[in-house]
């Protein structure tokens, strides 16, 4: 069984809260900042306005890289490690997961033991951009949507410079 979910392109983690819809617009999850004047953290909620991860910034000499705190107990952290003509990115945690594919332009995906467990690609429906989420697992759904989040938000930051 496969579902998808759409964010908008490039929303930029912001103060203003962030609504994420699946196919038929219904509110999946709202991303709201904790603190809206040094803006550094973030909560991902679902409909029921309950907390599901919370996503830490940090930016270092080493380049940016997130902490992703989930409900159930879980972390993950996601770091990338720019190169001229490609991107490593890594992401650590428990789950043991791999980003695979071209993050730059939004087409990868999320593997664990050789299995897809999700796909993301860069979408224009309707005169909108937007990042359309496939998941072939809905138990990885938090952490897609969370690790979605954090990436844009670096390849924001990084065409700044």
């Amino acid at each position: 069984m496969t579902k998808t979910v759409h964010l908008p392109e490039e929303f930029s983690l912001g103060p203003r809260p962030l609504d994420i819809c699946d196919d038929e617009d219904r509110l999946l999850y709202r991303l709201e900042a904790v603190d809206t004047v040094a803006i550094r953290e973030w909560e991902l909620k679902d409909s029921n306005q309950q907390v599901v991860c919370r996503l830490h910034r940090r930016l270092s000499w080493l380049g940016p890289w997130f902490r992703l705190d989930f409900a159930k107990d879980k972390s993950l952290f996601v770091r990338l490690k720019p190169r001229r003509n490609r991107a490593v990115w890594r992401c650590t945690g428990q789950q043991n997961m791999t980003l695979t594919g071209n993050l730059w332009s939004m087409n990868w995906r999320l593997v664990k033991d050789q299995e897809v467990l999700a796909k993301v690609c860069y979408q224009v429906k309707r005169a909108k951009r937007h990042y359309s989420i496939t998941l072939y697992d809905e138990g990885v759904q938090d952490i897609v949507i969370s690790l979605v989040t954090a990436v844009d938000f670096v390849k924001g930051l990084l065409k700044e410079y």
